[in-house]
């Protein structure tokens, strides 16, 4: 009996100090609450002695609620009520009120005066891009150095950027033609332009001053013979469908009794110096280039044509048309692109009549005939 009284003390002893150990907080929150009252009604004290009323206390000095609040974590999902969404509207309101704040000191309704905004210069830019084709006259790398100062005029008094496009020799030329292929301009002799115009509807445009007229110069040698004695005799000249050729080609028109044709020239120049060569008996030249070699002598002389002739697509705009063609009609009065006209050799330009092309096109049936 001694020895379980002993026990039971021990157990009661036990369980008191778990007690204590599991509620520590419970006396002390009394006597914080207890505090905390008489605080708050010393603090009322003090303000009815100052003549201030329970209302207009300062909000940190109001008596605390005897119900301690809930934390929003430890209500019931039910009790919670969602923070409110914010509309599209809203969300404008306050990045336009953000907006204003950033404005000028002169204040949220500050509107400036239409002649406080600077006007943006109008920069004319070009319509469109332009592809100049040129006749192959030259190879390739010498057409570039013939034509682009054309090209750099056009593109200072213009506002188009101007492609140039040099085929590189007379059959890639002739080809593309035949295959329809239509550049927005092309600068060319007049058979191939009233080509165009009858089968492209192209327009020429403007056209160099002088006539063009090509002549067979032969050497000392056949210097008093006829044209027809040069039949089965070598004549150099440049491909077709050149106008050199086509002209030699209509002199000849019986297929039975022509020139040897050597079409191996690059350039009219070529052309001659190959019967200095002894590899031809006579050539076709432009009639420009016959004072040049006075040891040479014209057998025959071509009708004239209209001179180089630039043609313009029906594609292109006529107010781009028009641009350009004013633009090469007073380029001979710009002393700063003298070279534009002096390496084409040509004087100045000229407004072109469609009407002197209305037939031409038929001096390149008899490439078809051959």
């Amino acid at each position: 009996t001694h020895h379980m009284k002993r026990h039971l003390h021990f157990y009661l002893f036990v369980l008191a100090l778990a007690g204590f150990l599991a509620f520590p907080g419970a006396a002390w929150a009394e006597e914080e609450e207890f505090n905390e009252e008489e605080i708050a009604e010393e603090l009322i004290e003090a303000s009815e002695d100052d003549g201030l009323s329970e209302e207009e206390l300062p909000e940190d000095e109001l008596p605390i609620d005897d119900e301690p609040l809930q934390d929003l974590e430890d209500l019931p999902e039910e009790d919670q009520e969602p923070a409110p969404e914010a509309t599209p509207e809203e969300v404008e309101e306050a990045r336009e009120a953000a907006d204003v704040l950033e404005q000028d000191e002169t204040g949220p309704d500050f509107q400036p005066e239409d002649e406080d905004i600077p006007e943006t210069p109008e920069i004319e830019s070009p319509e469109r891009t332009l592809q100049l084709l040129v006749h192959p006259v030259f190879p390739p790398f010498q057409a570039e150095q013939v034509f682009q100062p054309l090209i750099d005029y056009l593109e200072e008094v213009t506002p188009y950027e101007i492609e140039l496009n040099t085929p590189r020799d007379f059959h890639k030329y002739w080809l593309d033609a035949r295959r329809g292929e239509q550049p927005h301009l092309i600068l060319e002799d007049s058979h191939m332009a009233a080509w165009r115009m009858d089968r492209y509807d192209y327009l020429p445009i403007v056209r160099a001053a002088d006539p063009e007229q090509f002549s067979l110069l032969t050497s000392a040698e056949f210097a008093d013979d006829e044209l027809n004695q040069f039949v089965a005799r070598r004549v150099s000249t440049l491909p077709a469908p050149s106008l050199g050729y086509v002209v030699l080609a209509n002199w000849f028109p019986n297929p039975m009794q022509q020139p040897r044709t050597l079409s191996n020239a690059q350039t009219w120049m070529d052309a001659v110096e190959i019967i200095f060569a002894f590899e031809a008996d006579a050539a076709m030249v432009p009639y420009s280039l016959v004072a040049r070699y006075p040891n040479l002598y014209p057998v025959e002389e071509s009708e004239e044509f209209p001179g180089l002739t630039l043609s313009v697509s029906q594609d292109v705009d006529s107010g781009i048309a028009r641009n350009i063609a004013e633009a090469l009609l007073v380029l001979q009065d710009n002393p700063d692109h003298y070279t534009v006209l002096n390496e084409m050799d040509v004087e100045f330009f000229e407004a072109a009549d469609p009407d002197e092309y209305e037939g031409l096109e038929e001096l390149l049936k008899v490439l078809f005939a051959l």
